[in-house]
């Protein structure tokens, strides 16, 4: 009878005897991560000047590496669009995907990956002239709209303009600055992205204050980094590497002040490693949040850096402040 039970497990659940703890062990084996991230987007990633990327996603990149190999700089980057990011993880050429990519459940059901962890709380809006005076959305009725190619943005503006009884001339492209130059130059009347994409897209125009976004949010867009659904032990990998960022913001850990903190407080001491903890039963050293929290920082730094006020860009925290505040969504499950 054992047996028996063994095979039929076996059957009906393929994906727990096959693939588990492989892409974490083949990051070991290589040295680094690799991470796929946009082609270029202010804030979330992009190339500085200094030839480094830079941004919100690829500080989780980042915060990944730091928990696998107490190095932060053990990460290579993939700059994938739209069109190609699913299939580029699909074929194993990264090990996880950070690009603005929202959780839904046609993709989780339909492209063999999973959705971690929430990292960023968006919805899709709309940027247009001031010089139009257009309010509302569906006063764009048989306006030419700009859209970046292989995303929700159109399913979702479609949607809206059907209810309103409006219509619209899509407009398509593979990446977010090809789209931004062409609006810029007059090809289309309006541009729908996801709001925290028209924000960084509007800093970078020639002539911001002369554009506004609409404020009509006609999407729900949860952002999450995404794996292949062949390996739960990495997803769980993904996911408590981006629990422990907010974590350590809402115990105020950082840096400079993470050992004294913990001193009166045996969570913490568990959290960050100086006491047993359950991080080696999916494949990471005890002491894997500390090496996030010094190396790479905590939820509330990495966003004020990269998208708050210490950012060209400014994004207001609304909802992706910590479950404490008004609004705010971003919530860390129990680490034990």
């Amino acid at each position: 009878m054992p047996i028996l039970i063994a095979l039929v497990m076996l059957l009906v659940c393929p994906l727990m005897s096959a693939g588990t703890g492989d892409t974490l062990r083949s990051i070991q084996a290589r040295g680094y991560l690799k991470c796929g991230v946009s082609t270029g987007l202010p804030g979330f990633s992009y190339i500085d000047s200094q030839g480094q990327w830079q941004g919100f996603d690829v500080d989780f990149c980042r915060a990944i590496a730091a928990a696998i190999f107490a190095d932060a700089k053990k990460v290579e980057f993939m700059p994938l669009d739209s069109k190609s990011r699913f299939a580029a993880l699909a074929a194993r050429e990264v090990d996880v995907l950070i690009r603005n990519t929202t959780w839904n459940f046609t993709r989780e059901a339909s492209l063999n990956v999973l959705f971690p962890a929430v990292i960023f709380y968006d919805g899709q809006a709309v940027l247009v002239r001031k010089s139009t005076k257009v309010q509302t959305i569906h006063e764009l009725n048989n306006a030419s709209i700009c859209l970046v190619q292989g995303t929700t943005s159109e399913i979702n503006l479609d949607s809206y303009m059907t209810q309103n009884r409006a219509k619209f001339k899509p407009i398509y492209f593979e990446r977010s600055e090809q789209m931004i130059r062409s609006y810029e130059a007059g090809r289309c009347d309006a541009i729908s992205s996801d709001r925290s994409q028209l924000h960084v897209l509007q800093s970078v125009m020639g002539q911001p204050d002369a554009h506004i976004i609409l404020d009509q949010i006609i999407s729900k867009e949860p952002l999450s980094p995404v794996v292949r659904d062949d390996d739960v032990d990495f997803f769980k990998v993904v996911r408590w590497v981006v629990l422990a960022t907010i974590q350590a913001e809402e115990w105020g850990l950082n840096k400079e002040n993470y050992l004294s903190v913990s001193r009166e407080n045996p969570d913490i001491q568990q959290f960050l490693g100086m006491t047993k903890n359950a991080a080696s039963a999916i494949g990471l050293p005890q002491r894997f949040a500390a090496q996030i929290i010094t190396q790479v920082g905590n939820y509330g730094e990495i966003y004020t850096r990269n998208l708050g006020e210490n950012s060209s860009i400014s994004i207001k925290r609304e909802h992706n402040a910590l479950w404490t505040t008004p609004n705010g969504l971003m919530y860390a499950m129990p680490s034990r």
